[in-house]
């Protein structure tokens, strides 16, 4: 196992998963961000798959079980479409050269700001995506799937949930089918390609071990800081982490 990689991951695995804790959001995408400035943009994606699915267990342990029924009856093509996506994000990681995908990565967190920052959405386009139609579920479902597979970005996930108003139960079933069958499949798809080697899968285990005991522990001194200057802080990281990596890849 080489240990500057090892150290690396490490390190913005520790700083990501201290965010997640500290600010609730965040962890995927800055790792993933951070990781790509350093190593190749295919490494980077794929290693931040098990140390994701780690921090998002609490998440996860509170799926309602007896719920999980519902949610497969209601959004059952949203699931299906959001797999397949998955799956094919993980493909376009596999194929396409490493600077492409680490300025994708980079463009991913940029859109990922903008989301989070809920910035300006023309109506019309909120409400016709924000809906359970079929073909809503269709279309949203394939790309956030894409999104998550291809870049670690989770969030696409949650903001359509949430523009379509579920409940607190089904929005936290849902989710958590979501995430944990959806990394079951990039695990999977990730070692039948390659991508995961032995090497990565071993450093991906411990990163995951790392990051869930730094954000559990990181969770409870969160009170601590106002929530206005971690949340400037986080953005401004993940800024900072997108615009050298697409400057670094692009120009």
């Amino acid at each position: 196992m080489e240990v500057n990689l090892l150290a690396l991951v490490l390190i913005f695995v520790f700083i990501g998963a201290t965010v997640k804790g500290l600010a609730g959001f965040g962890f995927g995408i800055l790792g993933t961000a951070l990781l790509a400035n350093f190593i190749p943009a295919q490494e980077a994606v794929t290693l931040m798959i098990l140390p994701l699915l780690a921090v998002n267990i609490p998440l996860i342990l509170q799926a309602d079980i007896k719920g999980l029924k519902q949610c497969l009856e209601k959004f059952r093509l949203y699931i299906l479409m959001s797999l397949t996506g998955t799956l094919t994000g993980v493909a376009v990681v596999g194929i396409i050269p490493e600077n492409i995908l680490a300025v994708i990565v980079g463009i991913a967190a940029i859109i990922y700001l903008y989301l989070k920052l809920d910035l300006y959405i023309p109506e019309i386009l909120v409400k016709k995506c924000f809906r359970t139609e079929w073909y809503n579920q269709l279309v949203i479902g394939a790309v956030s799937g894409l999104a998550f597979g291809a870049s670690n970005i989770g969030l696409m996930f949650v903001t359509y949930l949430e523009g379509i108003e579920v409940d607190r139960e089904t929005f936290i079933g849902l989710l958590s089918l979501l995430i944990f069958s959806a990394t079951v499949l990039r695990i999977a798809a990730s070692a039948n390609s390659g991508l995961y080697t032995t090497e990565l899968l071993n450093i991906s285990l411990l990163a995951a071990a790392l990051g869930i005991g730094v954000s559990e522990i990181s969770a409870k001194i969160a009170h601590r800081i106002p929530d206005k200057v971690l949340n400037t802080g986080v953005y401004l990281l993940i800024l900072f982490a997108a615009a050298r990596l697409i400057a670094l890849n692009l120009f």
